[in-house]
């Protein structure tokens, strides 16, 4: 059995000892603070827990903040209004799971959390899971999550000017848009040469990026269509 007052490297019985505040974190459970006991040999310098009784605690400390870090997720889930009950339908997870591991008993498998950590970050990952985690369809919903995250990093609010001479200039002779049910929406330009049309770009949006692109044109030309 390890002993705190022999050093497991050269067997010396003289050990100083002293306690030191450590941190474990959790990026969803928040930090505890922990008091970890370390033993020092006098002899050969050697540093550490000769008795071993430090991992007790860090698990306890870990065990502790997976079950708040569960809590503080699903009250996010709740607090955005994100249906529960779809969502155990959706991962075929029994009935009322959510709510138990969110009250903290049975506490979730290792599993579990990961699934949920998954889920914090990826919410689209419940639309891949109702449509029976369809290949393709799960390929055109993760597509329109990205570009709706990355549109919302871009101000249409504000006429940006750039000095980068860079960046390349084309004329426009006509332009594309279609939208497809999932509301993600292609609009191309194109360039009519002597060969023949060439598009030149093809942006995927969102429909209500695409409105604010729309919005922010008629702005800048002071134009506004009026329908028939």
């Amino acid at each position: 059995m390890p002993n705190e007052n022999i050093c497991p490297l050269c067997s010396f019985d003289q050990i100083s000892h002293e306690t030191r505040l450590e941190k474990v974190s959790n990026h969803f459970g928040g930090h505890k603070e922990i008091l970890l006991a370390y033993d020092t040999c006098q002899r050969c310098g050697t540093d550490g827990d000769f008795a071993n009784k430090n991992g007790a605690l860090i698990r306890e400390a870990i065990d502790s903040l997976r079950v708040e870090s569960v809590k503080t997720i699903l009250q996010y889930f709740s607090d955005n209004k994100v249906n529960l009950a779809g969502m155990e339908r959706a991962l075929e997870l029994p009935q009322r799971t959510l709510a138990k591991w969110k009250r903290g008993s049975p506490p979730p498998s290792a599993a579990g959390v990961a699934l949920l950590r998954f889920l914090r970050l990826f919410p689209w990952l419940v639309d891949v899971a109702n449509y029976n985690f369809d290949s393709e369809e799960g390929q055109q919903i993760h597509i329109k999550a990205a570009i709706d995250t990355l549109l919302t990093k871009i101000n249409f609010k504000e006429n940006q000017k750039t000095d980068n001479n860079l960046i390349p200039a084309i004329w426009v002779d006509s332009l594309c848009l279609e939208t497809r049910p999932d509301g993600v929406s292609s609009l191309s330009f194109s360039t009519l040469l002597p060969e023949k049309e060439m598009e030149q770009v093809r942006l995927m949006v969102g429909k209500d990026q695409l409105k604010a692109m729309i919005d922010l044109l008629c702005e800048n030309l002071n134009y506004y269509p009026v329908k028939d």
